[in-house]
Parts: structure tokens; sequence; C-alpha cells
């Protein structure tokens, strides 16, 4: 049983198929989202557009733009080129 007046949060929607991905990920340039994603068999960065449907505390819910396996790359410098090699600490 709850107490009388207990104050609830609901969910606000539903997603399916997005990728939740750290906010600090996300590099907005022109009003378009970005991510960074090692490409090359971890070797080089790339830039890739995103759609983000959603923005949970620390998360951006994304529904297009990256794949199943693919590295993002969280705080991306803001001097990172596309092609640049990158050395990915794990």
């Amino acid at each position: 049983a709850v107490a009388p007046g207990t104050q609830f949060r609901l969910a606000s929607a539903r997603y399916d198929g997005v990728f939740p991905l750290p906010r600090a990920g996300l590099v907005r340039e022109g009003g378009v989202d970005h991510v960074w994603v090692v490409s090359g068999g971890g070797r080089f960065a790339e830039r890739r557009t995103v759609e983000v449907v959603d923005t949970v505390d620390d998360l951006a819910l994304i529904a297009h733009g990256v794949a199943v396996g693919d590295g993002v790359v969280v705080d991306p410098p803001a001097t990172l080129k596309g092609g640049a090699e990158i050395n990915v600490v794990r």
C-alpha cells in the first residue's frame, strides 16, 4: 500500500531503438547535433550527424546516426577533425 499524498513521476514517453549516450559526447553546430565516432579499426575520428529525440538527466537518446558497436568519443576536444588519428583509452 502507498501512503495517501505520495507523489510519483510518470514516464513522459517511450522510445524503442534508441541509443543512450552521454550528453558530453554531443557537439551542436549550426543547429545540428553531431557525435565523434571511432572508425578505421579504432584509429580514426569520424563525425556523424545524429538525431536526438530526447534528453534524460546526463543522457541523450539518439534515434539515428549511430549503430550497435560504434565507439562514441565522450568530451571531444573542439579541435578534433575528421580523419584525425586518435588513441582510445579503455
